[in-house]
């Protein structure tokens, strides 16, 4: 059927819970048993046991509110407080989120309600690249701006909508700082592109005979007459 993305999982997971929740239903009731005479223990019982499970309530209906809500879907690239990876399962009572170093945490639903997340693939795949470059004092800054230009044209993952920019951003101790911004659709890939990016604008800068600096320190010292020291006795 052709749905919404996330909405396949929704039903699936909602008729598996009801499909599983008739079933036991329908096997005490098959068994003979008389539930009314449980009704006065299972009152009782039932206030304690509130108490001790709360938590797993609390994630029980942070679960159903992930179903029906989607804030997060399977696949979704997400940083929830200090952890960050892709969402690989989203189950009634926790989510496993598989970082990028290849390791999958088990996060209970309510973390994934009451915090903070940041859900960087919720409607598109889209995301910004950012690349500082520093060039020595003395370089023709139209230029640059020119060549880092340029050294977006060539490469197919850089989308043309929004337009790459560059910004001439400050002048710092030992370099004249830019910033070049673009965008790219390929969010799995930002990392290799960005370092393509880096690539292509060294060989550039090289070619046309642009330096990159590195952080120096000029120390002038003055010739003069010596004072000399007073002797102590």
């Amino acid at each position: 059927m052709n749905l919404k993305r996330g909405v396949a999982g929704a039903v699936s997971s909602m008729t598996l819970y009801a499909i599983t929740g008739f079933g036991i239903v329908f096997a005490i009731m098959s068994s003979g048993l008389d539930l009314n005479s449980f009704s006065l223990l299972a009152g009782a019982l039932g206030v304690g046991i509130g108490f001790g499970l709360q938590d797993i309530v609390r994630n029980f209906i942070s679960g159903i509110i992930l179903i029906f809500e989607r804030p997060v879907q399977i696949g979704d690239a997400v940083e929830v407080e200090e952890l960050s990876g892709v969402i690989r399962k989203i189950g009634i009572r926790s989510s496993v989120i598989k970082t990028w170093e290849g390791a999958e945490v088990i996060v209970p639903n309510g973390n994934l309600i009451s915090n903070k997340l940041i859900n960087w693939t919720f409607s598109d795949h889209q995301k910004r690249l950012e690349i500082k470059v520093g060039v020595a004092y003395g370089s023709d800054v139209q230029k640059v701006i020119k060549l880092l230009h340029d050294c977006t044209k060539g490469n197919e993952e850089i989308l043309l909508n929004p337009a790459p920019s560059v910004f001439f951003k400050d002048f710092a101790d030992s370099a004249l700082l830019f910033e070049l911004r673009c965008w790219t659709e390929n969010f799995n890939s930002w990392l290799q592109i960005q370092s393509d990016l880096r690539v292509e604008i060294e060989k550039v800068l090289r070619e046309n005979g642009i330096e990159i600096p590195f952080p120096q320190t000029d120390v002038h010292i003055k010739s003069g007459d010596l004072i000399p020291a007073k002797k102590t006795k």
